[in-house]
């Protein structure tokens, strides 16, 4: 009993300090200074996960097993592509506006510990040049004269948002469309919306915005427009007979 005792003693000696070489491992991977390029795929993968299951609850994330239901996951894989692909296209002022938030030295080191926080970080960088896109773009404006010239300088068409302001009765309207320029001169032609073109051929002033879709910071149609919707008041106060598509 007494070899017995002393050899469980032993292995429990291994184990123990087994453990403590993991858990040393652990903390070191999470806490050492690290070029920020060994995390940058946790920083999107976490942005992923947030992306598709914010406002769920556990039982529509997980099954009963504790794994992410296979829907689910499906949906994160396709926004982790989506965002690793916008993240490397801006990768340089993304890690610029992680250092300004002091997530990463100017060295460009950073740690695994701050995975979440950068991925939130990130999120807030995206929303904020969407914004600012859109607010740069959205208060510039061309006439429809002036939409029918470039409309004949312009080779092939474009995917996005249009946002037509009445000036005179101080009423927008906003659509979208895969072909940009041949939709919004419809508007103008009577083949679009009746009360614009009413209000066109009456001899309202008119500004037009051709809102890109590529160069938005969006990434969803709908998004998009629901968003311009709102900006503008264009359901509640404009042309617009619907909110946007959901």
């Amino acid at each position: 009993m007494g070899d017995l005792w002393v050899y469980l003693s032993d292995y429990l000696i291994y184990v123990i300090i087994l453990v403590a070489v993991i858990v040393s491992i652990v903390l070191l991977y999470n806490n050492l200074p690290l070029s920020y390029t060994m995390f940058e795929k946790a920083w999107i993968g976490k942005l992923a996960y947030i992306s598709v299951t914010e406002g769920m609850n556990y039982n529509q994330i997980y099954t009963k097993k504790g794994t992410i239901r296979v829907p689910i996951q499906r949906q994160i894989n396709k926004k982790n592509e989506e965002l690793w692909q916008r993240y490397i296209a801006e990768q340089d002022s993304i890690i610029q506006y992680l250092i300004k938030n002091n997530l990463i030295t100017s060295g460009y080191k950073t740690t695994n510990s701050k995975t979440n926080a950068i991925a939130y970080s990130i999120r807030t960088y995206f929303e904020e040049k969407r914004d600012y896109n859109a607010r740069a773009i959205t208060e510039q404006g061309i006439t429809p004269h002036e939409f029918f010239e470039l409309k004949k300088s312009v080779s092939g068409d474009k995917v996005g948002v249009y946002i037509i302001y009445n000036a005179t009765k101080n009423k927008h309207y906003v659509g979208q469309a895969k072909r940009l320029f041949f939709r919004v001169n419809q508007h103008f032609t009577g083949h679009g919306n009746g009360d614009v073109y009413s209000d066109y051929k009456l001899g309202d002033k008119f500004t037009i915005v051709l809102l890109s879709l590529q160069d938005s910071g969006y990434y969803d149609l709908d998004k998009l427009e629901k968003d311009m919707i709102k900006k503008y008041h264009a359901y509640t106060e404009g042309y617009n007979r619907t909110a946007g598509n959901s």
